[in-house]
């Protein structure tokens, strides 16, 4: 065969390899524990690369959840004292714990109400709130479902921010973000009172990333967020998780929640993945404080790589 002809042949190869890679349709991987990781595992490879083709994006929301579900502030019950974190009465919430026959962590405590007859410890379980009233000698626990009042549901395509070379794939990048909010309400026990209302906000932000309409890779960052109206975030659960899908690889994911127990919590995620020479990225965060105003925002990045090992 003529040299001419075999260039000819093996650039149409690859071309095809090409078209096949793109045109790939995309498997989710599923929520096991290999494949998802470690939450809480350290960011191996946060930064963008100075050399390279890069698209960025950048995006955010702000809204107060009384204000957006036209709801009046929390009502409860005079004279109530202010919640108390664990590190304030750790000794007495250890004693109910042990009565309790309890051995949640100390993560999942959201505060003790001291009473003059009674203690009432409030125990994060998820999708649930346990109330566990202490008299001195006996305990006695509640499970309290928390009563949804108002959804907000948002999706939109990131605007991006700013552009090196262009790129050859054709990546794009989508976002929706749902926040839930919940009421908590915690009531005396010798009585139908409302003692006090608490607050459980749910902060969901899904980037994803595709290619050819495809989807690649989808990073959700989720917070659960106890809010004690006006005095702070009890208690924070991070429930972010990740997807890569066929031929694409993970490079890294973390996730993080910092300032249970302040006036304002946040949850962080971050996902890198690639295939061949090109590279995506997405990092997010969403938060609420003490008030039930919650925010998100993230940015995510795409460029060409110099190496063709998928993720360096």
């Amino acid at each position: 065969m003529k040299p001419e002809k075999t260039g000819v042949v093996l650039l149409g190869l690859l071309l095809m390899v090409s078209m096949v890679v793109s045109s790939a349709i995309a498997q989710d991987i599923g929520p096991r524990n290999d494949l998802l990781g470690d939450l809480n595992q350290a960011c191996v490879s946060c930064s963008i690369p100075e050399n390279g083709t890069t698209f960025s994006y950048e995006s955010g929301s702000e809204i107060n959840l009384l204000r957006e579900f036209g709801l009046d502030g929390p009502k409860s019950s005079d004279d109530v004292p202010p919640l108390k974190s664990y590190s304030d009465c750790e000794g007495l919430v250890d004693e109910i714990m042990e009565k309790a026959k309890l051995t949640d962590d100390a993560d999942a405590i959201m505060g003790l109400y001291d009473l003059e007859r009674y203690q009432i410890l409030l125990i994060s379980r998820g999708d649930l709130v346990l109330e566990v009233v202490y008299d001195g000698e006996s305990v006695t626990m509640y499970d309290i479902v928390p009563e949804l009042l108002g959804e907000t549901r948002v999706s939109y395509s990131p605007e991006q921010v700013s552009l090196r070379e262009p790129i050859t794939a054709e990546g794009s990048f989508t976002t929706e973000t749902v926040t839930r909010l919940y009421s908590v309400p915690i009531r005396l026990p010798d009585s139908a009172l409302i003692m006090a209302d608490q607050y459980m906000v749910t902060k969901t932000r899904t980037d994803e990333y595709k290619t050819n309409l495809v989807v690649r890779g989808r990073l959700v960052t989720e917070g659960v967020f106890y809010v004690n109206y006006g005095q702070n975030v009890s208690g924070i659960t991070d429930r972010s998780t990740w997807s890569v899908f066929t031929l694409w690889n993970k490079c890294d994911f973390s996730s993080s929640s910092s300032g249970s127990g302040t006036v304002s919590g946040q949850v962080n995620g971050h996902l890198k993945l690639g295939l061949l020479f090109n590279r995506a990225q997405m990092d997010a965060w969403v938060s609420c404080n003490a008030w039930l105003t919650t925010n998100g925002g993230g940015s995510q990045n795409e460029w060409l790589s110099i190496e063709d090992d998928g993720c360096s």
